[in-house]
């Protein structure tokens, strides 16, 4: 049977599916090592990778959105009486920005047990970076050695033409701060199932692992 994604679709409702995105999330924190590391997230979607692997360290997730904020809250705490969505991990109190969360988490605990940071973004690389230089920066300041990933859109209307892979990773490349280099990538597509079973195909991403040496 050959499945087409436009007449595909059924009656029920059912879970939404991301595979793609899953996979990496899944991939990424294996590059830890050490699941009672810390985590700090922009992606409040990491909590059922995270869950499925069994992480035992914390969890600080963050968004500007006042919308995803609230449901971190409630992934964490649930209402009513109700417990939280996720029991058994970690989940801190939401952060905003990212810059400011990675900065108040380190003033607050540190960086020996953070393992990653996870700057998961849906534009192109130049826009990235002007939120991911402060970031490395507090970063490199507090002498991190963890991981850092930086997910960006892989499109063509950035400046780098069709298929600039490697010149986006080169530019990205000549503004890190001494001390964190380009590591693996990963290059993926959004495609999701939706609650009806359609399959929809989003945007080219690609996922850079940041070392920091």
């Amino acid at each position: 049977m050959t499945m087409s994604r436009r007449n595909n679709q059924c009656s029920e409702k059912h879970t939404p599916l991301s595979p793609h995105k899953n996979r990496i999330r899944r991939n990424m924190l294996r590059k830890v090592g050490d699941n009672t590391k810390d985590i700090i997230t922009i992606s409040h979607g990491i909590f059922d990778t995270c869950d499925a692997l069994g992480w035992q360290g914390r969890i600080q997730a963050c968004d500007i959105d006042q919308g995803v904020h609230n449901a971190i809250l409630f992934l964490k705490e649930g209402q009513n009486g109700k417990p939280g969505d996720y029991p058994e991990l970690k989940i801190m109190q939401p952060g905003f920005s990212i810059q400011d969360t990675v900065k108040h988490y380190c003033r607050q605990h540190g960086v020996k047990n953070l393992g990653v940071v996870d700057v998961d973004l849906a534009v192109s690389v130049k826009q990235c970076w002007e939120i991911l230089r402060p970031v490395l920066e507090t970063l490199v300041k507090n002498k991190y050695r963890g991981k850092t990933f930086l997910t960006f859109r892989n499109g063509r209307r950035d400046g780098f033409g069709k298929n600039a892979i490697q010149a986006r990773i080169d530019w990205l490349y000549d503004k890190l701060p001494k001390g964190v280099i380009v590591g693996s990538k990963d290059l993926y597509r959004s495609v999701r199932l939706d609650p009806n079973a359609k399959r929809s195909v989003g945007s080219a991403m690609c996922i850079i692992e940041l070392q920091h040496t």
